[in-house]
């Protein structure tokens, strides 16, 4: 690297001659705090320092794999990253990123967009991933990347010319009213029953329904809050996220006659319960628990929900698409796309659009029944 000093409003200022992301050189001027008078030897040896610290940081670099860089970047980031990203984040990292990357042996300056679209093949063909699956991991490539080009760690960021593979529009499986019933059915006396028709009444994630206590509950004005959502970690344990920083989740709906029931069931039931358990009842403010109090775990409610359908004649549907049976029994119902995208919490009409764009009837219907009012052949 060369550089050079230039006056600038009667300030010496360090110029180091770099080359940019696109390949041309670039100048990267840098403040001495040094006015021009009587002060060219203290300069000089500012420049060189400069020089001299680019140089060392560029070999230090140059020897870095790609995969150590990984890791040093996410404990970088885990601050300023909410519980459930990091989270996230590392478990890409650890379960497909690094894997493939250390058996390599790629240093952070060689990563190319050719050997990232090697690994997002590799993902698909080999691990069996899907398209949407290798986009969570390429945000995460790309992420620590941009950092490692804003560090002058990198001339360019090559998760930006890697080609992605192209999503599938997804068709999400949903039950009618007759199957849902046999859903409750299946599950009726178990300890996930109750929250099993909660999620189909409403069409709440997974992580709502669990999430929701007593305190956002009202009686009274028959209505409940989804403010918070539970996190599944590892080993059982979880988290609750504040949905409030969402404001398309954060969302207050009804209570219908059915659900206004048994959720008073579900209260008297927990008064009997702390009665009966004393100071061994867990008295943590969950809606949805098991009889002393502790809560219902997400992975728990999608592996019970999973066995039980397996044992039916329903068909294969997961946990998540009751939330789709909720909105397309909605739709089909005649209610418009901006009803239901309120009902479900999407941020936007689009989400909506693109998850039941197949079974939105009750525009295509409107339309249909202008269409008649406007041009009825018989009067032409």
């Amino acid at each position: 690297m060369t550089g050079s000093l230039q006056i600038k409003n009667n300030k010496y200022y360090a110029v180091l001659n770099t080359i940019g992301s696109n390949g041309k050189r670039k100048q990267k001027w840098i403040a001495t705090d040094l006015s021009a008078r009587g002060n060219k030897k203290k300069a000089n040896e500012i420049l060189q320092n400069l020089l001299d610290e680019y140089e060392k940081r560029n070999i230090q670099f140059d020897r870095l794999l790609f995969v150590d860089y990984l890791y040093q970047w996410l404990e970088r980031a885990k601050n300023n990253l909410e519980l459930s990203t990091y989270t996230g984040y590392a478990g890409n990292i650890q379960n497909h990123i690094a894997p493939y990357f250390q058996k390599r042996k790629i240093r952070l300056v060689e990563l190319k967009p050719y050997l990232l679209e090697d690994f997002y093949a590799h993902l698909m063909s080999e691990k069996g991933l899907s398209a949407q699956t290798v986009r969570h991991n390429h945000r995460v490539i790309s992420k620590a990347l941009n950092d490692a080009l804003r560090h002058d760690m990198i001339l360019s960021n090559p998760a930006q010319k890697a080609e992605l593979p192209k999503i599938k529009k997804y068709v999400g499986s949903f039950l009618n009213p007759e199957q849902l019933k046999t859903v409750f059915l299946i599950f009726q006396g178990t300890a996930i029953h109750e929250v099993i028709a909660f999620i189909a009444t409403y069409g709440v994630r997974r992580s709502e329904a669990l999430g929701l206590c007593w305190d956002k509950v009202d009686f009274l004005h028959d209505q409940f809050t989804v403010s918070r959502a539970m996190i599944q970690k590892k080993q059982g344990t979880f988290y609750l996220k504040d949905c409030t920083k969402n404001e398309s989740s954060y969302r207050t709906l009804p209570l219908t006659k059915d659900m206004r029931s048994m959720l008073l069931m579900l209260k008297g039931r927990r008064e009997a319960n702390k009665a009966k358990f004393g100071n061994k009842y867990a008295d943590n403010d969950f809606v949805f628990t098991w009889e002393d109090g502790s809560p219902i775990t997400p992975n728990y409610l999608t592996r019970t929900f999973h066995q039980g359908i397996m044992k039916s004649d329903l068909p294969a549907v997961r946990l998540h698409d009751l939330r789709h049976s909720t909105a397309s029994n909605l739709l089909a119902n005649g209610f418009s796309v901006v009803e239901v995208q309120h009902w479900l919490g999407h941020s936007q009409a689009s989400t909506t659009l693109n998850f039941y764009s197949h079974i939105d009837s009750s525009s295509k219907n409107n339309i249909k029944n202008a269409l008649e009012n406007l041009l009825p052949l018989e009067k032409c």
